[in-house]
């Protein structure tokens, strides 16, 4: 990886845990390009909230830009504050929710951000640690710690 040679800027973000029927994990390969965060690590599709949008509207906003999925159930899961203080930045928070796909979500999925749609069994997550984005790993140990496998 290599080093950023500017400042990226923080902002409030959502962010979703997203499973299937078939107990599968989906997160996005970042795409390996300087300006975001964590570039080519898998993290949980979501973005950052605009001027005057709700979570819950960021959160619909963003996985139809991101999977063009229109329709969908979500629960609000777990708040995470990052204080970015210490450079001279504001605190934020990024907000998880998780979405439980139906098959008929699964077969409009579309990816239009990102290098590629990864597919991950419960199973095989723990392997895949050092590979997803830290703060998507810690709220996701959350998740599976809360008995939702």
């Amino acid at each position: 990886m290599q080093p950023l040679t500017r400042y990226l800027e923080p902002n409030n973000a959502v962010a979703a845990i997203i499973t299937t029927p078939q107990k599968e994990y989906l997160f996005q390969l970042r795409d390996s390009i300087e300006g975001i965060f964590y570039p080519g690590f898998l993290g949980c599709f979501g973005g950052a909230i605009g001027y005057l949008e709700t979570d819950e509207e960021a959160l619909i906003r963003e996985i139809k830009e991101e999977l063009s999925i229109k329709n969908f159930r979500y629960d609000n899961f777990y708040t995470m504050n990052l204080d970015f203080s210490p450079i001279g930045k504001s605190c934020v928070y990024r907000k998880y929710f998780v979405i439980n796909l139906i098959d008929d979500n699964l077969q409009n999925i579309q990816l239009n951000e990102g290098s590629a749609l990864v597919k991950i069994k419960y199973e095989d997550l723990f392997s895949l640690r050092y590979s997803i984005v830290p703060y998507d790993a810690f709220a996701l140990d959350l998740y599976l710690a809360s008995n939702h496998v």
